[in-house]
């Protein structure tokens, strides 16, 4: 068997033309959201409960308060995240929800299961996806899921169509057979979140799932996430991209050092603290800054000399009028239009 060499991060042609995108792929949804024999457990889940509680919870590494008295919940079927910057206690906060450390003092309750005491039945229903790329270099990507499909005990008979559906939406079919340690970063990355959907679970922990891939894959590695949704999967994201939440979640709880400071959903976020960032030089500074700052949708508009930066709301329905009002005072010699940062929000945030 000749060994394919996919190609590598940052060539234009990462995905073969044919390749379908997750969301539009129905047949390989259907048969990855068929339930196994070995989730019996999480058949006789209630619909109505919530799908993961957190109360008054507090974990300490000697005497570092990783996580401070927090409380929230997650509902069944949908897309939860935890955004904060490095330290923020998001990765403490899912290895405790996992079973993987202990907390100081407070309760977790995961489908209805408490932790740490049914761990064992937590596991049945729950697959984490760390931010570390843990597969077997020497094998090709097949193999790599082959390997954990034995281990947890998928029939014979399932396993083939399961491994294709599984490949298939993870846009890595037609590398089934080359080995992982040819795979770009993004690939295995991909992989890794793939391996996540082989026992079928009903709770996904995902942690910084994007982190250190080029614009391409990241919305591939989105688009799964999405397709999870369509799979019926509850979901917890970890992450420090402002970006990234607003684009998967449904609701976001904010975090600092520990401490939940809200919890909003993507159009609370964007109502209340703009998305879109403008950033202008200008000939001249601009005189009528006051009536810039009026109109409808622009949530600040800050000028240090030529330099003018412009926060907005709903920016494809005035990014237009905005550019316009501008030039009619004076020549725009820069532009650049990119999205709001974390740490621009921090400031104005207060706690629920």
């Amino acid at each position: 068997m000749s060994e394919r060499h996919p190609l590598q991060d940052g060539e234009t042609k990462q995905y073969p033309p044919q390749a379908r995108t997750l969301t539009d792929d129905k047949e390989a949804i259907c048969t990855v959201s068929t339930p196994l024999p070995i989730l019996s457990t999480a058949a006789t889940l209630q619909s109505q409960q919530a799908a993961i509680e957190l109360c008054d919870l507090c974990k300490y590494f000697k005497t570092f308060l990783a996580v401070d008295h927090l409380s929230l919940q997650v509902e069944q079927g949908e897309i939860f995240g935890l955004l904060g910057p490095d330290g923020a206690g998001k990765t403490t906060l899912l290895n405790m929800m996992s079973g993987l450390n202990i907390p100081t003092s407070g309760e977790i309750c995961v489908y209805g299961y408490k932790l740490p005491r049914e761990l064992r039945q937590v596991r049945q229903i729950l697959s984490t996806v760390p931010q570390q790329c843990m597969l077997y270099e020497e094998l090709s990507a097949w193999d790599n899921l082959d390997f954990y499909a034995n281990l947890m005990g998928i029939p014979r008979k399932e396993k083939e169509l399961h491994l294709n559906s599984i490949l298939m939406l993870v846009q890595l079919l037609e590398y089934r057979h080359a080995f992982v340690k040819t795979f770009s970063y993004s690939m295995k990355r991909r992989l890794v979140l793939g391996r996540a959907l082989l026992r079928k679970p009903e709770l996904i922990y995902l942690d910084e799932p994007a982190a250190g891939v080029d614009a391409q894959s990241r919305r591939a590695i989105w688009d799964y996430v999405l397709a999870l949704r369509i799979l019926g999967k509850t979901v917890v994201i970890a992450t420090s991209s402002l970006e990234e939440a607003l684009e998967l979640c449904d609701r976001i709880a904010i975090l600092d050092r520990g401490k939940l400071v809200a919890v909003e959903t993507p159009g609370q976020i964007k109502q209340c603290y703009g998305d879109i960032v403008v950033e202008l030089e200008m000939a001249h500074p601009f005189v009528a800054l006051s009536e810039l700052q009026a109109v409808q949708g622009v949530q600040s508009a800050i000028q240090d000399g030529v330099h003018l930066v412009i926060v907005l709301q709903d920016s494809r329905r005035i990014l237009p009028h905005i550019i316009t009002l501008l030039a009619q005072q004076s020549e725009i010699k820069d532009i650049s239009v990119r999205e709001l940062r974390l740490g621009e929000i921090f400031p104005h945030l207060k706690g629920p």
